[in-house]
């Protein structure tokens, strides 16, 4: 999920502890900012600071004057042959390949579990907003591929986009003699997505603040984690017990625009009945079920038809897209300042 729909659903988890909603009603909201900021704790603490301290083993950064598909596949998949070889993790970092100050060439690394082959494709330049250039995909020598001695297990996206700012990571573990493990980001959503962490940092806000704020910043916390556990990578919930990520429900994407609407939606409607029902003098008294039929599931209903039609409707793409234009634009100024 995204930072804001984290940072609204931690606030909506505080609204649940009574003591809090009294201190905002009083004019003291700062509970229900901790309540955000710790919502949005678990990424900071991946994004900000455990993603720098990170180990890895290898470096895959290719060339842009000279790009070998088959080559970069052969690295990757020589990772997995060597933790299997070795019987120890092989930690992998995937670079970018920058072009200029706001152009990247994109290659995508995917993993065929089936046959146990890792697979690479050369892709389009993109600008930073990863809108392609149209044409500029390479026609001859953009794809290569290399052989895993064993099985792979993967359980994320098949295939994995490298294309702007700093590419991926994966890890390579061992199962057994003829098994590898291939984790998607794996310093991400690990100690810092756990219900251990949220019990221990809501404890010691407890000690520190009080019980409301202790209360308050746990179950941010523990709203972001179950958040996450919707989508396709999991957490480590119970870590240090558990070593590994639980799977995720695999029912939505960070990235996805309906899920991240209806999930801010949920926690405004949250907010209100939650700071409602605690206040002395409450604005209307509908039961719960009524409240969110009408606030949430009547207007969830009408949106997803909405976006069903518009999107029977919606025109094809055009063959040419405008970006093309930024491509003749770059190469004039090339010329002009190169």
């Amino acid at each position: 999920m995204k930072g804001i729909v984290h940072f609204i659903a931690g606030i909506a988890a505080a609204t649940f502890v009574p003591k809090a909603a009294d201190m905002a009603a009083s004019g003291n909201s700062f509970v229900f900012l901790l309540g955000g900021l710790f919502g949005l704790l678990p990424d900071t603490l991946d994004f900000k600071f455990y993603h720098f301290f990170y180990r890895r083993d290898r470096n895959v950064d290719p060339d842009p004057a000279s790009l070998d598909p088959k080559q970069i596949a052969q690295q990757v998949a020589d990772c997995a042959n060597d933790a299997l070889k070795t019987g120890k993790e092989v930690r992998l970092q995937l670079h970018t390949i920058p072009l200029s100050a706001d152009t990247w060439r994109r290659y995508t690394v995917a993993f065929d579990v089936e046959q146990s082959a890792v697979e690479v494709e050369i892709g389009p330049v993109i600008t930073t907003s990863q809108v392609p250039f149209w044409g500029s995909a390479p026609k001859e020598n953009n794809y290569g591929r290399a052989k895993v001695n064993g099985r792979m297990l993967y359980t994320y996206d098949r295939s994995t986009a490298v294309d702007i700012l700093r590419g991926p990571s994966f890890s390579f573990l061992p199962v057994g003699k003829d098994q590898v493990e291939i984790a998607f980001l794996p310093w991400h959503r690990s100690w810092s997505h756990s219900v251990t962490l949220s019990l221990f940092c809501g404890a010691v806000m407890w000690l520190l603040l009080g019980m409301a704020y202790g209360l308050a910043t746990g179950l941010a916390m523990l709203a972001h984690v179950l958040l996450d556990s919707l989508g396709f990578m999991g957490s480590n919930l119970f870590w240090p017990i558990t070593k590994k990520r639980t799977l995720g429900l695999r029912m939505t994407r960070s990235a996805s625009a309906m899920p991240n609407f209806v999930s801010v939606h949920a926690s405004l409607v949250i907010i209100l009945f939650n700071l409602n029902r605690m206040s002395a003098t409450p604005v209307f008294h509908a039961p719960w079920y009524e409240f969110f039929l009408w606030s949430f599931a009547l207007p969830l209903a009408v949106l997803l038809v909405l976006a069903e039609v518009f999107k029977r409707y919606e025109p094809p793409a055009p063959k040419e897209p405008a970006v093309l234009r930024q491509l003749e634009i770059q190469d004039e100024q090339t010329e002009m300042f190169g």
